[in-house]
């Protein structure tokens, strides 16, 4: 017991150890010079993120209608070109155009079940793939041949009614391509009578007809949405061109008497020309004015419009001049009027039947009378 009393009251001065805390925490001293070097370390990051943030914009902005800013140039959007997008193409490049023949053929060697007029039948379905591996061996020879989708399967024995899709760039779509690739159908057909296939078709009930094109659809799809009301696919001679009323081609082109078309979000506008002698105007630039006989003009309406003003000054300051004398003059009339001294007017007062001059000097005895 007595150990344990004086182990205890010797704790106490163990206990000591809080008075050295307090050098221990002289650490925060230290801490205000590492603060400092952290809130002075920001500016330099924060400075330098403006400078990278404002070319941006800048560069961006230099792209119209619609580019984006690369790093490096402008990307423009079809129809615009030009180093910042700020004009439009007359023509429009398309890769490929779809024309969609229709067609139907007789298999004779096959009978027709009634679950194949269900196209998700499994009866259906490995039919049109048979007939899909078939066709294009027979059609694959034929130039622009892509592929051949089945839509519907009849009676008698099978009747087989489907399309046939070539695809080709415009400008081998002439006007031969139908119905030379009409023909080569027909042919590829008939060939395939005699051929090693699966399915025999009936070369004497075989219908080709062609069908559509795609190619309003793929003008419109060359282009941006704003500018596609102004773009259509024209035949040519030499096949396809998707083209604005700016190139000749065009169906309805514009026509700039004395000037050029240019091609605009709002559409095509004539620009007209400036000559040493004429400036052109008009929707069309069909009308001209002489620029001698304009600048004469002006020159004479400008000195006419500034003589008037000059007399117009003139007569305006002497009308004020006069004004600004009258004023002065009732004004010194009036004070000297109503003075102290003023002696008014002798006035005659004739009575009835008699004639009795009275004088009077005050307006009070004008009063009294």
């Amino acid at each position: 017991m007595t150990s344990e009393a004086s182990t205890a009251s010797s704790k106490p001065p163990t206990t000591s150890p809080p008075t050295t805390p307090p050098p221990t925490t002289s650490p925060p001293t230290t801490l205000p010079p590492t603060t400092k070097r952290t809130t002075t370390s920001p500016p330099t990051t924060t400075t330098t993120k403006p400078t990278s943030t404002s070319k941006a914009p800048s560069a961006v902005n230099k792209c119209q209608n619609g580019g984006t800013w690369t790093g490096t140039e402008c990307k423009c959007v079809s129809p615009f070109i030009g180093k910042f997008c700020e004009s439009a193409s007359e023509t429009v490049k398309v890769e490929n155009v779809t024309n969609t023949f229709g067609a139907s053929v007789k298999i004779g060697n096959e009978e027709f079940k009634p679950a194949m007029a269900d196209n998700q039948s499994t009866e259906f379905k490995n039919f049109t793939r048979d007939f899909k591996n078939q066709m294009d061996q027979i059609y694959g020879n034929i130039d622009g041949y892509d592929k051949v989708i089945v839509k519907e399967l009849r009676k008698g024995s099978i009747v087989v009614d489907h399309e046939i899709m070539f695809v080709l760039p415009p400008e081998k779509i002439t006007e031969d391509f139908i119905s030379n690739t009409q023909s080569s159908i027909q042919d590829e057909l008939e060939a395939s009578s005699s051929g090693n296939f699966s399915f025999q078709i009936n070369s004497s009930f075989t219908t080709v007809k062609f069908e559509k094109s795609d190619a309003d659809d793929a003008c419109a799809a060359a282009v941006s949405e704003e500018m596609k009301p102004h773009f259509e696919m024209v035949a040519t001679g030499s096949g396809l061109v998707c083209a604005s009323r700016c190139n000749a081609v065009h169906n309805e082109p514009l026509t700039c008497s004395q000037g050029r078309c240019g091609l605009t979000t709002r559409g095509p506008i004539c620009f007209c020309d400036l000559t040493q002698e004429y400036w052109y105007y008009g929707d069309r630039c069909e009308l001209r004015v002489h620029k001698a006989g304009m600048i004469a003009g002006v020159t004479v309406a400008a000195a006419v419009l500034l003589v008037s003003l000059i007399v117009l000054t003139i007569y305006t300051m002497k009308n004020r001049q006069q004004k600004q004398a009258r004023e002065k003059l009732m004004s010194v009339e009036n004070s000297s009027l109503w003075e102290e001294d003023f002696e008014w007017p002798k006035l005659t007062v004739f009575g009835v039947g008699r004639e009795s001059p009275q004088t009077s000097t005050t307006p009070s005895s004008l009063e009294s009378q």
